[in-house]
């Protein structure tokens, strides 16, 4: 059994979410015995990518090599990202295409409004003709989530009646042991974007410091202004918050961090799926999120979800799981609940082959 996976040249080292999808379902159907080749449009063609190691830094690169792929030759060919679909796509009956999120165009349709949207729009039109293209080509598209699920099919459904849209949490919890989640450390994320509620964030510590001390750790690049992550970090040093900036954290970097956290605050405005919440749950530590998009889904603490402007709703539950008074799940009991939501799922390899 074999698969041809559609990817970008660069996606080792772009679009960190993405690739972590991509990756658990190559990892997924690799342990299953599925052979998986790599290939990426070129020349109105598929030419497949040579996997490598590059010799100073260890790291695996991705080459062009040469040779173009016969999809007909493959069980199952999967388009990563409906963006490639604008970048010379050849024709690819029968395909599976992966949905991760609306959010480009849920902007440019008014659906949801942000006043930083710099080159959306371009973005917005090369989902479309990739979103088009699983319309007119694929014969299941897989979404992230449900509400991704449901953003597609509210603007491009119905759908003809052979091609499946389907939903896939693309996570699974590993055999590690959750440990107790540590008294002192706030946890963000990926939060330094607009679409993360990043506004709200310093009001939120703020206001939780002047009532229980703790530490902040915030994790990921920034995704919008320069003078906006000057301004939030700012606000931190004026309130007297100690705090970290890890800008390049690693997987084991990111999961110490985890491991050293009492609370992973992640307060969105959007989530095709919110994989920090997945992320913190598997080791045992509670997610403090609103209640929009798929953190309905994944937030395994639903008291521990508030709409987007509650700032003193999630205030008290900062305040409340640093002095153990906030009732929610943590630990191994919470790891357990993630377990048996995944377990509700089909497997990858049903999905995609």
């Amino acid at each position: 059994m074999n698969a041809l996976f559609v990817v970008e040249p660069a996606f080792l080292t772009a679009h960190v979410g993405v690739r972590r999808v991509i990756i658990h379902y190559i990892s997924a159907l690799e342990t299953k015995g599925v052979e998986v080749a790599l290939g990426s449009p070129k020349n109105g063609a598929i030419e497949l990518l040579h996997v490598g190691v590059d010799a100073q830094s260890g790291q695996t690169t991705l080459e062009w090599s040469g040779n173009h792929a016969t999809p007909a030759n493959y069980a199952t060919t999967v388009i990563t990202n409906p963006w490639l679909c604008a970048r010379g796509m050849p024709e690819l009956p029968g395909c599976i295409g992966i949905v991760y999120d609306l959010v480009p165009n849920l902007i440019a349709c008014g659906c949801l409004r942000f006043s930083s949207s710099s080159g959306i729009f371009r973005f917005a039109h090369e989902h479309d003709m990739g979103f088009r293209y699983y319309l007119k080509y694929a014969k299941r598209i897989t979404c992230i989530s449900a509400s991704t699920r449901q953003d597609f099919l509210d603007l491009y459904g119905p759908v003809r009646s052979e091609l499946a849209v389907t939903t896939h949490f693309p996570f699974e919890v590993d055999d590690t042991v959750a440990r107790a989640p540590s008294a002192n450390t706030v946890l963000l994320v990926n939060v330094l974007d607009e679409r993360k509620n990043l506004k709200q964030i310093a009001g939120i510590l703020t206001a939780a410091y002047q009532r229980k001390t703790f530490n902040v750790n915030v994790v990921g690049r920034e995704r919008t202004s320069t003078q906006s992550v000057l301004d939030f970090f700012a606000k931190l040093t004026d309130a007297g918050i100690p705090h970290q900036w890890h800008r390049d954290a690693d997987d084991a970097q990111l999961e110490a961090l985890y491991q050293q956290s009492a609370v992973l605050l992640f307060p969105s405005l959007y989530e095709g799926l919110g994989l920090p919440v997945l992320e913190a749950q598997q080791e045992g530590v509670p997610a403090i999120t609103t209640n929009v998009s798929s953190l309905r889904e994944i937030n395994l603490n639903p008291t521990l979800c508030f709409e987007p402007a509650d700032v003193n709703g999630m205030t008290d539950a900062v305040v409340g799981i640093l002095s153990g008074t906030q009732d929610c799940l943590s630990g191994e009991k919470l790891r357990q609940a993630l377990v048996v939501l995944l377990a509700t799922q089909p497997s990858a390899a049903s999905i995609f082959v």
